[in-house]
């Protein structure tokens, strides 16, 4: 083994271990998730996903009423004026690609951004 392969193997292991610690900062940062209310297709209000953040937001259409709220870093349909009742019984929601749909009054819930549940080692 020459001095140039040592260097190459040192290199490409501390390389190893500053991808690791990016991969891991990156997955247990939630500052990346959003809570993107959407009406008739179109954004409604965007929302970034914080612990403190306590609100109740009235959504009026011309197909309903509805009333989200967001506590604790979850969101949840609290009322709706939706026949089924679907969303309002869909319960909390809090994790990047989860959603509540309320189709009657054409409102979609979603939490986007990088999930912070990811296994950094299966990642």
């Amino acid at each position: 083994m020459t001095k140039y392969d040592k260097i190459l193997i040192g290199i490409i292991f501390l390389a190893s271990i500053a991808a690791l610690y990016l991969i891991q900062n990156q997955t247990l940062n939630s500052e990346g998730q959003y809570i993107v209310i959407t009406v008739d297709n179109e954004i409604f209000r965007t929302y970034s996903i914080d612990k403190k953040l306590n609100e109740e937001i009235e959504i009026k259409t011309k197909h309903g009423i509805n009333i989200v709220h967001i506590e604790d870093g979850f969101v949840y349909m609290e009322s709706s004026t939706c026949r089924d009742q679907i969303c309002v019984l869909h319960g909390k929601i809090c994790r990047p690609g989860e959603m509540i749909v309320c189709l009657p009054n054409k409102i979609v819930i979603e939490v986007t951004g990088i999930d912070s549940d990811l296994d950094v080692i299966s990642h």
